[in-house]
């Protein structure tokens, strides 16, 4: 069709062909391929687009001199709905000080992949640090994995394993809590991916705590928008204080989730991608 009409096109990859997890199981011979179809592509493109910056940062220093553009997925926000977020964590930091004090991860561990041993050993040095209890509550198929973990620690009262739920529920189990925690491959797919559930960690209007590289695309979006912290998993003091940090003074915490939220609604990434066709015709 291009060579037919002589039209621009843009590719979209959502993830590197030519950059994958270490513990990938494709043969050899199919990376390879995978590979140089990446490469002809881009470089045939007369524009590529990825779904984070930290994506196109690697694609640029591949295929240097090649235009790589940097739009996200975004999403649908009702602005009463949030405005609601924000007023229901107003609410929760007037909870008794008795009441445990619960930080949330939603989602799957992909077998430990996303190593719940660090956190669960921050959060015991930061209970040592508090008069109220702290909980970690873990929503998710896999989660019994946090479970074996906080057994393994000798951690059990830190630790809820409440195993997978609807997105509905999900939703508002993320709500309900105090703060929230973001586990990330400690890999390629950490480093560049925008997880589908930072959507509705920002909706809560909670803050978060991001678990992964530090130049993970995550750890920097939360920590550009104030949202929260990006830790190592070997940086466990870090994260402890964090955890003693928010629970003594969770007002200290509170961002403005309306314009987080705005930032990266499907509105803005549209008219990104409407910019990007504009400099093409």
């Amino acid at each position: 069709m291009v060579r037919a009409t002589g039209a621009k096109w843009v590719a979209e990859f959502r993830d590197p062909s030519s950059w994958l997890p270490r513990n990938d199981k494709t043969p050899a011979l199919k990376r390879w391929l995978l590979a140089k179809a990446e490469a002809h592509i881009v470089n045939r493109a007369d524009a590529t687009v990825v779904i984070s910056e930290a994506f196109a940062e690697y694609f640029r220093g591949r295929y240097p001199g090649r235009p790589i553009h940097s739009i996200p997925n975004g999403a649908e926000f009702s602005e009463a709905d949030l405005t609601a977020a924000m007023a229901r964590r107003t609410a929760r930091r007037n909870r008794s000080k008795e009441a445990p004090f619960v930080l949330v991860h939603a989602g799957e561990l992909y077998g430990g992949a996303r190593n719940p041993e660090p956190l669960i050993r921050a959060a015991q040095i930061a209970q040592e640090r508090l008069s109220r209890p702290l909980l970690l509550r873990f929503l998710g198929a896999d989660s019994h994995i946090a479970g074996d973990a906080a057994r393994k620690l000798g951690a059990d009262k830190l630790v809820e394993v409440v195993g997978p739920l609807c997105h509905a529920d999900s939703v508002l189990a993320m709500q309900d809590a105090d703060g929230l925690v973001a586990l990330l491959h400690d890999d390629p797919v950490g480093r560049i991916g925008i997880m589908s559930k930072f959507f509705d960690y920002a909706a809560s209007a909670n803050p978060v705590l991001v678990v992964g590289e530090k130049v993970a695309m995550l750890s920097r979006i939360v920590e550009e928008h104030s949202m929260g912290i990006g830790c190592e998993y070997s940086d466990i003091t870090g994260m402890a204080n964090w955890m003693a940090a928010l629970a003594n003074a969770p007002q200290d915490f509170d961002y403005d989730c309306i314009s987080v939220c705005r930032h990266w609604s499907a509105d803005a990434m549209a008219a990104s991608m409407a910019r990007l066709f504009e400099t093409l015709v």
